[in-house]
């Protein structure tokens, strides 16, 4: 097992990033056991696949507690590795939005026993995120994760591709309006989307990695069926976070000199290779129109329950059964200034890591000592991996822009994994920049109300050419 947490203060500096030949305590590089690491993968299988719900077996599963049992067989096998590094203000914010919900329903609602429903099936997104978060504490193991959610995203793509041809898939879910879907959390073609939204650059990755040519003709036909799957899928908010994938892509790859001549004509092929209801997206079209109205009313939801929200779950109950399509307002009107709060701050230091990884120079090495190219645990490796991460959390926001995925737990397993490398990166450069609560409060709350006044202002605006 590997050794406690290596602490900032222990670490010598002799230059504003250490190289990788410099000495570092090898506890700052050692994995955790694999067992718990295994049992996480098997259970990010299952929650994606969940063949216990397709028709054929769903009466023989019916009452047997497959995952829950397996969480706990995870929890045990992860709660005694050591150097867990709890220290990213993620986990706080984790804990503070699992008891923002319950809260909310009681004093939006005045519903006690549904704020313990809601308290108790939070638990395993939080316990989910927290065992992520620790164990992809390194390169390898985000690769690892990475080939697993892209390997599950493929065969949802081929069951989508199938259930095309004759209108029900193998796992017996029915096509929603001619739009694929799936069994479990993914149901809704929306949330197929997004899955498929970020595994994408996930398995993209694996195209043109060196070492095996197999591997990367697999990655080939697997992102090829993920973005036939994400068509099928005719979500408009996910093809808008393809979109801005795109961009991101080419202002890291080319400038934004290039970007500007680059992107159009990217932006041009999507529109036209995209289903026909993304040429819908427009304010007076009867869809869109009524988004606006939602989330003018998640408004008027915030003001009459500001601080603590009206309770998760409760939007569609002041809106005629229908949700806010778009997860920063059904967040601010559930779950008020508060839980808002910590769900912007969980999403936006994520970002701000990732950001921080892509951005930072290279390392100087030490006199004498050359610093190695590429390798497992290199610099160049550790920027790779966040810029996937970055493709794939820009996709996924602005999505759940257009969606009401606040709760969904793919946001919350991308968000984990964002953490795992940072940390990971930060073991090994220490003085790659901190993201504690305490000294970015200000720039959050900032950065909350900024957010609310762009909404609010936004809405307005639409809703005048409605």
């Amino acid at each position: 097992m590997s050794g406690p947490v290596v602490q900032e203060g222990r670490v010598e500096r002799r230059s504003a990033f250490p190289s990788l030949n410099e000495v570092v305590p090898s506890t700052a590089t050692q994995q955790s056991p694999f067992l718990p690491f295994a049992l996480l993968l098997l259970y990010v299988i299952l929650v994606y696949l969940r063949p216990f719900e397709y028709l054929q077996y769903r009466e023989t599963f019916r009452d047997v507690p497959l995952l829950p049992v397996l969480m706990g067989v995870m929890l045990i096998a992860w709660l005694p590795v050591q150097g867990k590094g709890f220290d990213a203000p993620q986990y706080g914010l984790m804990l503070g939005l699992l008891f923002c919900i319950p809260i909310s329903l009681i004093s939006g609602a005045r519903w006690w026993s549904g704020a313990l429903n809601a308290f108790i099936d939070f638990i395993p997104v939080v316990v989910l995120f927290t065992v992520t978060a620790t164990l992809s504490n390194s390169p390898r193991r985000l690769r690892q994760m990475f080939f697993v959610l892209a390997a599950v995203s493929g065969v949802i793509a081929w069951h989508g591709i199938d259930q095309i041809q004759d209108g029900i898939g193998w796992s017996g879910a029915l096509l929603n309006s001619e739009r694929i879907t799936y069994v479990g959390f993914l149901n809704d073609p929306n949330d197929l989307a997004m899955a498929f939204l970020i595994a994408l650059p996930m398995t993209l990755s694996f195209v043109r990695r060196e070492g095996s040519k197999l591997l990367g003709l697999a990655g080939l036909t697997a992102s090829a069926m993920i973005l036939y799957g994400l068509y099928l899928t005719n979500s408009r908010g996910a093809m808008l976070g393809l979109a801005a994938m795109l961009t991101l892509y080419s202002l890291l790859r080319h400038g934004w000199r290039r970007s500007m001549f680059v992107v159009p004509v990217l932006l041009v092929a999507l529109i036209y290779a995209s289903p026909s209801r993304v040429s819908d997206i427009l304010v007076d079209e009867e869809s869109a129109s009524n988004r606006i109205e939602y989330w003018y009313e998640g408004f008027d939801i915030l003001k009459q329950y500001p601080l603590l929200g009206v309770g998760k779950g409760e939007f569609v109950e002041h809106n005629s059964n229908r949700t806010a399509h778009n997860s920063f307002v059904l967040a601010a009107a559930e779950l008020g200034m508060i839980g808002y709060f910590f769900w912007l701050s969980l999403v936006a230091l994520s970002t701000m890591m990732m950001v921080a990884l892509v951005r930072a120079p290279p390392p100087e090495p030490t006199p004498g000592s050359p610093q190695p190219a590429g390798g497992e645990n290199s610099w160049s490796e550790h920027q790779r991996l966040a810029r996937i991460l970055l493709y794939a959390l820009t996709g996924c926001l602005v999505a759940a822009f257009f969606l009401s995925r606040t709760y969904v737990i793919l946001l919350y397993v991308l968000l984990a994994m964002n953490v795992g490398l940072y940390q990971s990166s930060r073991l090994r450069w220490p003085d790659l920049p901190s993201f504690d609560l305490r000294s970015r409060f200000g720039q959050l709350v900032l950065l909350e109300i900024g957010s609310l006044a762009f909404l609010w202002l936004t809405t307005r605006i639409l809703l005048s050419y409605n």
